[in-house]
């Protein structure tokens, strides 16, 4: 099935839903007002009626045929996964593929959280069994609402990688997480890195800093790149260079 949540459009969606409502298949559904990411991923798995669910966001397009296919078999083969995920191509507007990113293998005993890096992206599926069992999307949210599913699956499952590109990811101007909405996406993951330790009953700065720490570095070694002269005067370089300051003078 196919469960389509409209979050008050205001383009042409609801011509293109009067052709796929045909599909009994598809299910439409309408939130009557903007309600954001966070409400609407929500309101998506818990319409979803499916035993393994996943989500396509709207930009995006999954990588070829199989990739159903290869998750529900992968599902199937670890009974004790609560989510599975795929590396993924990396494309343009035109959906023409730039590269392919790969993702890291969690390992035995790790967790998402604990890796401070990045290493799970799209595609990702999960057992709906094994959703029901945590508190579910955290409907607040504005951005990195898929961290916080992924830090609340592996609460309650293991957490299994395809080492294959499954899915086609697309990076645009009007996207809620890259560009010039790349630091509100941080800011909202550390929201999700504070509320899983919580859970976790565990109190490491490092795992609530990470995703911010990381942004001000990506913004200081880019700085770098243009060259001080261009962006010194900007807040990410200064505050990149009090951080990185301290490992310099190690190296030296």
């Amino acid at each position: 099935e196919i469960v389509l949540v409209d979050d008050g459009s205001t383009d042409n969606s609801h011509e293109l839903y009067k052709q796929l409502e045909q599909d009994d298949r598809i299910h439409i559904f309408y939130n009557g007002e903007n309600k954001g990411c966070g409400y609407t991923k929500c309101r998506c798995a818990e319409l979803a009626k499916g035993e393994i669910c996943g989500f396509l966001d709207p930009d995006d397009a999954l990588g070829n045929d199989e990739a159903i296919k290869l998750m529900v078999e992968k599902h199937l083969l670890e009974p004790k996964a609560s989510l599975v995920y795929s590396d993924m191509f990396s494309v343009d507007f035109d959906m023409t593929i730039k590269d392919i990113i790969r993702h890291e293998n969690i390992s035995t005993g790790s967790s998402i959280l604990g890796t401070c890096s990045w290493p799970i992206g799209h595609w990702c599926t999960f057992k709906k069994e094994s959703y029901s069992k945590t508190e579910g999307i955290d409907s607040f949210m504005e951005r990195a609402v898929d961290m916080d599913m992924y830090y609340k699956l592996e609460e309650v499952g293991e957490v299994i990688h395809i080492d294959l590109p499954l899915y086609k990811y697309r990076v645009t101007p009007l996207s809620i997480s890259m560009n010039a909405n790349m630091y509100k996406a941080h800011a909202w993951h550390t929201y999700a890195c504070v509320q899983a330790i919580k859970r976790r009953g565990c109190r490491d700065e490092k795992l609530i800093l990470f995703p911010l720490e990381y942004d001000i570095k990506e913004a200081y070694s880019k700085g770098l790149e243009m060259g001080e002269n261009k962006i010194r005067n900007t807040w990410a370089y200064k505050v990149g260079k009090f951080i990185i300051r301290p490992f310099s003078w190690i190296i030296k």
